[in-house]
């Protein structure tokens, strides 16, 4: 089996016509408040030192870029990574969301550029597919994303609340 080791940002892996599957044998999420606290505190740390030449590094993504399409979609496998892919998608939803109540000229464009190009992926038949494929999640993202486009409450019995809450609020 051979493997191939690309460098890519964030940016690159959601702007792509793909969907990013979390396999069943895969444990649920996991993360809590001290793990999006780093990660807030890290990417807050690289904005404000944008002076110094470098970026964060979030770690490794293994993928496996399945044979199969789906409705045109590229499907990858999450193979290591997911918990910080699904924290990342997560905040992805909340600058989306922010961006869509922050009165500022450009804001409703950048939500639509966000929506558009990181959370959903368009199919062949341009239907438009959330990214992330997760069966353990799938209902519960989904309500979010649902929620935040409709401009009502996440529900708090929702099993991703407080991840997105968290970003929510920052």
């Amino acid at each position: 089996m051979a493997f191939t080791t690309e460098n890519r940002t964030i940016k690159n892996i959601f702007e792509r016509g793909a969907v990013y599957v979390v396999p069943r044998y895969q444990r649920g999420y996991v993360w809590k408040e001290v793990n999006w606290k780093e990660l807030w505190f890290d990417l807050q740390f690289t904005v404000e030192n944008s002076n110094i030449p470098w970026s964060h590094f979030l770690g490794t993504f293994v993928l496996n870029e399945t044979k199969k399409k789906d409705n045109g979609l590229d499907i990858y496998e999450i193979i290591d990574g997911q918990q910080r892919m699904m924290t990342i998608y997560l905040l992805l939803i909340a600058i989306y969301k922010n961006f869509k109540i922050i009165d500022c000229p450009g804001n409703t464009s950048r939500s639509e550029y966000i929506y558009e190009s990181f959370l959903t992926s368009l199919t062949k038949e341009s239907e438009k597919r959330l990214m992330i494929d997760n069966d353990l999640y799938n209902k519960d993202l989904g309500y979010i994303v649902d929620a935040v486009v409709q401009d009502s409450d996440v529900k708090k019995d929702n099993s991703l609340y407080l991840p997105f809450k968290y970003f929510d609020n920052k």
